[in-house]
């Protein structure tokens, strides 16, 4: 502990016992040993009215008007995704990742059964062999990876969110 023209200083500032007090709040020795806060510009000048209303006025002119949160999300689509993407030179595989990384986004990351009645009304993937043919191609280029169950249960895709 320090004292510097009446101003105690003391490193360590916000453990229990230490002169340090909240931002804009300095400490100050007073004639008989005491310590007592002073109050800094800032608070001393709000702390008067016309000085506060007059404060709040350009507070107010200051802030602008908030934008209304959008009721739809986005999918963030990495560089390195779309440079495999346009290697490929298919529009309709691109339509197919991007709703498997929309369905990806929506679980939140974790794999999820391949919409395959959804996905077969896309133009382009009305039979399955395209369709299969098509999720080959994503897999071989490591967009997504395809985790293969029995005969009887849909397929599962996991489609990585970051690289």
């Amino acid at each position: 502990m320090a004292w510097r023209f009446g101003w105690c200083v003391r490193s360590g500032g916000g453990r229990i016992g230490s002169t340090v007090g909240p931002p804009g709040f300095s400490w100050r020795r007073t004639s008989g040993g005491e310590m007592h806060g002073k109050q800094s510009f800032s608070e001393r000048f709000r702390s008067k009215p016309e000085n506060a209303a007059k404060a709040a006025a350009e507070t107010a002119a200051r802030t602008k008007s908030r934008v209304k949160r959008s009721d739809h999300y986005y999918v963030k689509l990495h560089i390195a995704h779309l440079v495999q993407l346009i290697e490929m030179r298919d529009p309709v595989a691109f339509m197919l990742f991007d709703i498997l990384l929309g369905e990806s986004f929506a679980r939140r990351g974790q794999p999820f059964e391949l919409p395959i009645h959804a996905l077969r009304q896309m133009p382009g993937l009305r039979s399955r062999t395209r369709l299969r043919s098509r999720l080959r191609d994503l897999e071989r280029r490591g967009l997504i990876s395809i985790l293969a169950r029995g005969a009887p249960r849909p397929m599962l895709i996991k489609v990585p969110l970051s690289l």
